[in-house]
């Protein structure tokens, strides 16, 4: 049920609304942080949306790139859509999908703006990190963000579905028990990690790599 909701709150949701929603042009300092330090040549951007906030930082740093994102409405608005591979990082179809793009290797998947947090579904939370887990062959690394603000972040085994503000739809937001037990069930470990502040929220990024 929340996840049509959300589905469909994407499809319909005038895309620069939604797009000033989550955050506007601006690369926040943590997400500089691990471009600079593990972008190094080829990079996947899962979740990229049309691409006009981070696509015009890999065109300057002249990075080989991809997108990856779920929703057709998103790619059409896109002025890069040859760019972009419509694949769901969520679905059991995803390694098809993209298991030719993925001949070459990559530096890393950036999953920036809280791509994790539209995964609302529980299977498809598990698919998310099954699809990781062959990513991880294919990525050295792959990193993925989610707020941690919350009282019960650090304690709560699971995470909660909570909306955080009337314009926006119920999204999930996960523990860190919870993620360190997705990690260990599919063989991931957290090499790295860095929180920052929102105004006045938190946000933590999680660096992931194969064990």
């Amino acid at each position: 049920m929340r996840q049509r909701e959300y589905d469909q709150w994407v499809c319909t949701t005038n895309v620069t609304q939604q797009e000033q929603l989550c955050g506007g042009s601006k690369i926040s300092n943590n997400e500089r942080y691990f471009i600079d330090r593990y972008a190094k040549k080829n990079i996947l951007d899962i979740g990229c949306g049309t691409g006009r906030r981070t696509f015009p930082e890999w065109i300057k740093r002249n990075l080989n790139f991809y997108g990856i994102e779920k929703f057709e409405n998103l790619i059409n608005e896109s002025k890069c859509k040859e760019k972009i591979l419509q694949a769901d990082i969520s679905s059991n179809e995803f390694i098809e999908r993209v298991e030719e793009l993925l001949a070459e290797k990559f530096d890393i998947a950036f999953l920036f703006g809280g791509v994790i947090n539209g995964i609302i579904d529980r299977n498809l939370q598990e698919n998310t990190w099954k699809n990781f887990k062959f990513l991880l062959n294919k990525c050295d690394y792959i990193l993925i963000d989610t707020l941690s603000h919350f009282d019960w972040f650090e304690t709560a085994e699971t995470g909660k579905e909570i909306q955080l503000f009337d314009l926006f739809p119920t999204q999930y937001f996960y523990s860190r028990i919870e993620i360190e037990k997705l990690n260990n069930e599919f063989e991931i470990e957290i090499c790295e990690e860095r929180t920052e502040n929102i105004k006045d929220l938190e946000r933590t990024h999680f660096l992931l790599r194969k064990k």
